[in-house]
């Protein structure tokens, strides 16, 4: 009965799933069947309003049921379009508190520079700003901010927060032990000290200055201000967010208006106003027949064994994409787009791998996105060359293991353990076993052997810019890189956007201007992933936790990869936007 109760439970299910599934499919095609129906007159500003995170470019078609707007890859897409649209004669900027990588950014900017050729002018209107709306605003022709005191401009300059446990775990009597190759390697010491060590604050000091000098360089070049007034609204510290008032007369801004007042003079000077998604799907982009493609294949996300939010890098999807390319006869080279902190050495070392194989039969180059470190830098060794986003946070070339020690706190519970092995290693990694100095010193081996190796990688990978594994670990050894410093000591090639990782990988392939572009991997909707990837459960799961808490999202997958993979390649902290 228990059987047939569960078994009638599970068809009631994929049958309300099935129904869900139907209607979501309709809802979506009508709705995209409107939006194709967009009449589009002479005279028309383009609209882009963006809030929140923003993805560089996801394989799942349906973020928007997540997330308020596109990718960065459609956003410039609808840029693209736009310039050589007869009836679109300019862009609308409306960024507020928008979260997204300076080099994903930069990408933007580098699309609304290139807008502006034209003549075509850029318009940009804040309310609350943060960094990154101040700098993708900077570059536009006019900047108006709302009129009302609540709204204003927060310069935050670049920071890194690091919490510490050791304390709380102390009091719980649980231990956790680190063990790790490259002293500068520090991922997990968050709960085996309790402050930064002095190689974590020397390796943080450096990028952080680097950032934060690019930082006030590119504002200042742009707003035609000096760097010193720059310096001065991200140190002022008497208020939180520099008010419309105070912005007008440092000449940070043009006008203060409210938002209604500045509509209604917009749309008095341009006919019609269209926003950015209804424009990109009622739209088509000018792409070239050719015989021609360029390849740009996106890896973005942590490095691990399992699939989670659609935003994970996993051998399996990225070998499906690589043989999707390699099937293509039209496709001449391909260009990785990599954005990674990396993750599961064993992972990262199978990726290469596949990588290669594309390598074997087309020129390969990378483009650094915001931060290509660790696992996420020994994928970018494929590349025949390596392009790196001026913001981009490349190196953390070490190797990093974690194991809780669990001892003292069943001793503190009253709970007795006992064991019975045959084999001297069969209860290690046991957590209520303790962890005694020759567990610790095999797992030292064992990730000393793993950073020789990641050490060789790189030493091939990079041919003739480190003669011997010596000369690597002087840039190794868990320190991580801006690219100017990454360039210098051999890193990477040259500092340069997705653009010129391009246009290097056309004069590999010996191609002129008869040539197109097509990302990969191929994006997917809700219902083809439901079909595809077994409904897709894990993945929608996953994706409903990050939407409710992105903390809690973050925590499970680090555990759920440590679990499955011990040994880390990971970038060891996280840099806030």
């Amino acid at each position: 009965m228990k059987k047939f109760t569960a078994y009638s439970l599970g068809c009631l299910t994929s049958i309300v799933l099935i129904i869900f599934i139907i209607v979501f499919s309709i809802f979506g095609l009508t709705k995209l069947a409107r939006s194709n129906y967009i009449t589009l007159n002479a005279n028309t500003l383009l609209s882009i309003s963006l809030s929140g995170p923003i993805p560089e470019y996801s394989r799942f078609s349906g973020d928007n049921m997540f997330y308020n707007q596109a990718s960065v890859v459609e956003i410039i897409e609808a840029i693209k379009i736009a310039k050589t649209d007869q009836r679109i004669d300019g862009i609308l900027l409306q960024p507020e508190m928008t979260s997204l990588g300076y080099a994903s950014l930069n990408e933007i900017i580098y699309a609304l520079e290139d807008f502006k050729k034209t003549g075509k002018p850029v318009i940009a209107y804040l309310t609350m700003a943060s960094n990154n709306d101040m700098l993708l605003a900077s570059v536009a022709n006019e900047i108006t901010i709302s009129a009302s005191s609540s709204a204003g401009l927060y310069l935050k300059g670049f920071g890194v927060n690091m919490a510490y446990y050791k304390n709380m775990f102390d009091n719980l009597g649980i231990k956790m032990h680190v063990v790790s190759a490259g002293k500068y390697k520090d991922y997990g010491t968050q709960y085996s000290h309790d402050s930064m060590s002095d190689e974590t604050k020397e390796n943080l000091d450096r990028v952080l200055k680097a950032r934060y000098d690019l930082f006030v360089n590119q504002l200042s070049k742009n707003l035609n201000l000096s760097p010193i007034l720059i310096e001065g609204v991200i140190t002022n510290e008497k208020f939180m967010f520099l008010d419309p008032v105070e912005l007008e007369r440092t000449g940070i801004i043009e006008m203060r208006a409210f938002e209604t007042d500045f509509l209604q003079k917009e749309k008095n000077r341009f006919e019609n106003v269209i926003d950015y998604k209804k424009y990109l799907a009622s739209s088509k982009s000018n792409k070239l027949k050719t015989n021609n493609i360029i390849a740009v294949l996106y890896l973005n996300g942590s490095i691990m064994p399992f699939e989670s939010d659609f935003s994970t890098l996993t051998s399996d999807w990225i070998e499906d994409a690589v043989e999707e390319i390699l099937k293509n006869q039209k496709i001449k080279a391909c260009v990785i787009r990599v954005n990674s902190p990396g993750g599961s050495a064993l992972e990262s070392e199978e990726i290469l791998q596949i990588l290669k194989k594309l390598k074997e039969k087309m020129p390969v180059v990378v483009s650094m996105g915001d931060v290509a470190a660790s696992g996420g830098y020994m994928i970018s060794t494929v590349g025949s060359k390596i392009f790196a986003d001026p913001y981009s946070i490349t190196g953390s070339i070490g190797v990093v293991q974690m194991v809780p020690d669990a001892k003292k706190l069943q001793e503190k519970i009253g709970i007795n353990h006992e064991s019975l092995e045959y084999g001297k290693k069969s209860t290690w990694l046991n957590t209520l076993n303790g962890v005694s100095e020759q567990q610790l010193s095999a797992l030292k081996s064992s990730a000393d052997l793993v950073y020789d190796s990641f050490k060789k990688i790189v030493k091939d990978g990079r041919d003739g810019k480190f003669t011997t594994l010596d000369d690597v670990e002087k840039v190794a050894q868990g320190q991580i890189w801006d690219a100017e410093s990454a360039k210098n000591n051999g890193l990477i090639d040259e500092v340069g956007n997705l653009k010129d990782a391009i246009t290097y990988a056309t004069k590999l392939a010996n191609l002129q201007e008869d040539y197109t572009r097509e990302n990969f991997p191929v994006r997917k909707n809700f219902l083809e992933y439901l079909i595809a990837e077994r409904f897709g459960s894990t993945q929608i799961k996953n994706l409903l936790l990050k939407n409710t808490s992105e903390t809690l999202f973050q925590q499970k997958m680090m555990l759920d990869n440590f679990k499955q993979h011990q040994i880390q390649t990971i970038l060891p902290m996280e840099f806030e936007n």
